[in-house]
């Protein structure tokens, strides 16, 4: 496409300089006034954040009975202890440490004891198994012997009249240790099931009196809590009903002072460009909102004989000054500038650039160009229809 083509719509889209130009210098404000704000804003913020943690526990014990007891030949959970038929009971204690965050340099020790008890304050205790070991998981299996049972009892009323009660309790304490999500943690869960003396050698369940028929808790206790730990966080930043990190905002104000920068760099190398070559399309951008097109005419000479000549910054800061337009007058020789004031005329005129010199060999091409314009026929006449 020749120059000739774009002389005119490059003339046109000169109207849109101001408010781009406008726009740029508010984008590239905007935008370092944005990247200051966001980078004077800490871009991480300090947060208490809760770690939940919960330790499911599980009690058993069981004991080989006769077939007329249990179908399995197994002692149900809940069913009372009796030395002649379950003279050992196997109990067997689990517990697992639950929780979602990362559990490190766990440690674990855990004690099953046994401890036979009056209503005076006269108890025995003694250990059915111990452990120590790694991680959240515990499990403890000892062997709870009635006989040894009935012995101490025995050995306690040769010195002490009979008690009107005596409690049997098989208990654990475990004691864990380590790390949550990189905070130091401990905790130490207590759990006992307590036994009934209802007869000699016979020891029953003790429930819970609000719920004598749920052994759910009894069964699986379990112990939970909620750890706090400090954690840095991106800081979120809102303008109006925008509200991202602090880190996109610092990137959406760099982009927008850089494209507002680009912008205004654009059109000064484009009006520095146009200024030799075209100058009605510089001047129409320089004019901006000011500039108004007039078609010339005999008044233009009457006009020019009589103007005060001025700069081109002197008529636009007139025009500015009385609230009036910048006409823009385009002839053959050159583009006239004009501002009209009650009392006085002043112009500016930009003569054309010279046309370009043409060649002694491209003169015939071009003579010939346009002797084949000229008589070319035109479409729907005879010579073009034969």
């Amino acid at each position: 496409m020749t120059a000739s083509v774009w002389r005119p719509r490059a003339y046109a889209a000169a109207a849109w300089f101001e408010p781009l130009h406008l726009a740029a210098w508010i984008a590239l404000l905007a935008g370092l006034a944005l990247t200051a704000w966001a980078y004077a804003t800490p871009r991480y913020e300090t947060v208490t954040e809760p770690v939940p943690w919960q330790v499911q526990a599980a009690w058993m014990y069981t004991a080989p009975v006769p077939a007329t007891l249990a179908e399995d030949e197994r002692l149900p959970w809940g069913a009372p202890l009796y030395r002649e038929v379950t003279p050992q009971v196997t109990v067997t204690f689990t517990a697992r440490l639950n929780t979602d965050a990362p559990a490190t340099d766990l440690r674990s020790q855990a004690r099953l004891w046994v401890r036979i008890e009056d209503d005076y304050g006269w108890y025995r205790t003694w250990d059915l198994a111990t452990t120590r070991g790694q991680g959240g998981h515990v499990e403890l299996t000892g062997a709870l012997d009635l006989d040894q049972v009935e012995r101490l009892l025995r050995q306690r009323e040769r010195a002490l009249p009979p008690a009107r009660r005596y409690t049997l309790r098989v208990g654990v304490t475990a004691h864990w240790a380590g790390q949550l999500a990189g905070q130091p943690w401990e905790t130490t869960a207590d759990s006992a099931l307590a036994f009934r003396r209802e007869a000699p050698g016979l020891y029953v369940l003790q429930r819970s009196p609000a719920s004598p028929d749920e052994d759910g808790d009894l069964a699986a206790p379990r112990w939970e809590g909620v750890l706090e730990r400090t954690v840095q966080v991106p800081r979120q930043m809102g303008l109006g009903p925008w509200e991202a990190p602090v880190a996109r905002w610092r990137v959406w104000g760099l982009g927008l002072s850089g494209l507002g920068l680009v912008v205004l760099v654009a059109l000064q190398a484009g009006l520095a460009w146009a200024r030799p070559r075209w100058p009605e399309v510089y001047f129409r951008a320089w004019a901006g909102g000011r500039g108004v097109e007039v078609q010339p005419g005999p008044w233009l000479d009457a006009v020019a004989s009589r103007w005060t000549s001025a700069s081109p910054e002197a008529v636009l800061r007139l025009a500015d000054q009385w609230d009036e337009p910048v006409l823009l007058v385009r002839t053959d020789a050159a583009l006239h500038l004009l501002v009209r004031l009650p009392d006085a005329v002043y112009g500016y005129r930009e003569p054309w650039p010279a046309p370009p010199t043409v060649t002694a060999d491209a003169a015939p091409v071009e003579a010939a160009a346009a002797a084949d314009e000229t008589t070319a026929p035109e479409e729907g006449t005879d010579a073009t229809l034969a």
